[in-house]
């Protein structure tokens, strides 16, 4: 059940407009249907069209739902919830999502469910179960060849070793999920894990190698296509350039970014930018 929204192997603006098609052509609450919404709602969030995906969400009736698909609408709208900083509604969101995809689990065994349990026990800041769960994943599936599980593994321990301090374990993950997004050829993560390569080199005081990987990050960004991955990326390299001090390059940057595009919670970071390239 539900095995093929688990992961779309094209471009998420790509899957988003597949579903779309396909949803306009299928019944509502069939099985069919339920998997395009899943592929539809992720993909919005993935490509950061919080707005659009919370509308997504909200039309749903989830009493009419199976209980994994409205587990990861949970999951989804807890997602936003956060984005729109609505942390406490949130966590009790995550919680109950947590507790019963481990029940679905524990009676079909899914590894990227679980790093999906793993996920949200971060988002819960219980660091030690999250990480006890990855990396027992990643013994049990060392030799998988499994490019998304892989990405999606190293990606999430990635984000653990970051929250705890551990930058430099950060970096190493990230560094090891890329090639699993270059073998995906999926652009918009690639953009992504770029991108967190280098916000890793950041903390790690190593502005040379920083400001090399949200580059990269920002030519993935342009051949994904989407605006609001470009634009995302853009004011990553802005804000890079602003904490470097470098006021002549934060504007160059900000000069190419469309405000229009920027998400409700960019707005701070693009307004302090604005009063720091605007002040002489």
């Amino acid at each position: 059940m539900f095995k093929n929204f688990e992961h779309c192997s094209v471009p998420s603006k790509e899957c988003l407009a597949e579903a779309n098609q396909k949803i306009a052509r299928s019944t509502p609450y069939t099985l069919p249907w339920f998997n395009l919404k899943l592929l539809q709602i992720e993909s919005l969030i993935s490509i950061k069209e919080f707005t659009a995906a919370e509308k997504a969400i909200t039309a749903i009736k989830i009493e009419n739902t199976p209980p994994l698909f409205s587990s990861y609408l949970t999951i989804y709208k807890a997602k936003v919830l956060i984005v729109s900083e609505r942390r406490s509604q949130a966590l009790k969101l995550i919680e109950e999502a947590k507790l019963n995809l481990i029940e679905i689990n524990n009676s079909f065994y899914a590894p990227l469910r679980s790093i999906r349990i793993a996920n949200l026990l971060l988002d819960l800041k219980r660091y030690d179960e999250s990480l006890s769960i990855l990396l027992s994943l990643e013994r049990r599936f060392k030799n998988s060849k499994d490019d998304h599980f892989k990405l999606e593994l190293y990606g999430n321990l990635g984000h653990l070793y970051r929250q705890t301090g551990d930058h430099q374990q950060s970096l190493a993950a990230y560094l090891s999920a890329l090639p699993y997004a270059k073998a995906l050829r999926h652009n918009q993560q690639i953009m992504v894990i770029y991108g967190h390569i280098g916000q890793a080199y950041v903390y790690l005081d190593n502005p040379q190698n920083a400001e090399l990987m949200l580059k990269k990050a920002l030519d993935y960004a342009l051949l994904d296509g989407h605006d609001i991955t470009i634009t995302t990326s853009r004011l990553h390299l802005a804000n890079f350039y602003f904490n470097q001090k470098n006021k002549q390059k934060t504007k160059n940057v900000m000069s190419l970014i469309n405000p229009s595009h920027l998400n409700d919670y960019q707005v701070n970071t693009w307004n302090q930018l604005k009063a720091y390239t605007s002040h002489e």
